[in-house]
């Protein structure tokens, strides 16, 4: 496996890495209005309340309509969550890394679609937005190494008739809130950290 190197940011004086970028906020703009429902456990479910996405730089363009959770559908993910990690936390380190290898990979390929949604929803310019989905690729990346590493064996000093093993203990579920100014990036990170080490995430 190759050492973790960082996302290099998109150079958007070349033309065609500018006509991608605007494909993909032609593509963004294709979605506008688009209602997202809450998922829990595997169930898509749209709700009566409702969260609207507002574009900043045009505070009438509303860009998604998302489904607004209650404390039914907190209690109903808690017990999902809790009836998954008993199965999730055995799940090999090798496999919950290769889901984040791969979810880095996806996420190259759409890197000008994610990036472009940011520019409409939170006013991104094209090169932050383009750093916010860099960041969360290089935490796919980073934390599946991570996570082998911490997985895997780890030399103790030797001690006459003992034998020593250091293995890391897993806590359980976690909560994931994104801070709006990087919805993609710190949203990636705070996720993948812990579902990677075999825990579960409630987003």
């Amino acid at each position: 496996m190759e050492r973790f190197k960082n996302e290099a940011f998109t150079d958007f004086s070349e033309l065609g890495e500018a006509t991608a970028y605007e494909a993909g906020l032609a593509k963004a703009r294709s979605r506008f209005g688009e209602e997202i429902p809450l998922v829990l456990d595997g169930e898509q479910i749209q709700t009566t309340k409702r969260i609207l996405s507002h574009d900043p730089g045009h505070s009438d363009r509303v860009i998604a309509t998302c489904s607004k959770a209650d404390e039914t559908h907190l209690e109903r993910a808690f017990q999902a969550a809790q009836e998954r990690f008993s199965t999730w936390q055995y799940t090999p380190v090798s496999q919950r890394a290769e889901i984040a290898f791969k979810v880095a990979k996806l996420m190259r390929r759409d890197r000008h679609e994610l990036s472009a949604l940011m520019t409409y929803e939170v006013g991104k310019t094209w090169a932050e937005a383009d750093g916010d989905t860099a960041e969360a690729i290089d935490f796919q990346d980073f934390y599946a190494r991570e996570a082998l590493r911490w997985g895997g064996h780890h030399p103790l000093t030797p001690y006459p008739t003992v034998d020593n093993e250091l293995r890391c203990i897993l806590f359980g579920i976690g909560a994931g809130i994104s801070p709006w100014i990087f919805p993609l990036a710190i949203l990636s990170g705070m996720t993948t950290v812990a579902w990677v080490a075999g825990h579960m995430v409630i987003v």
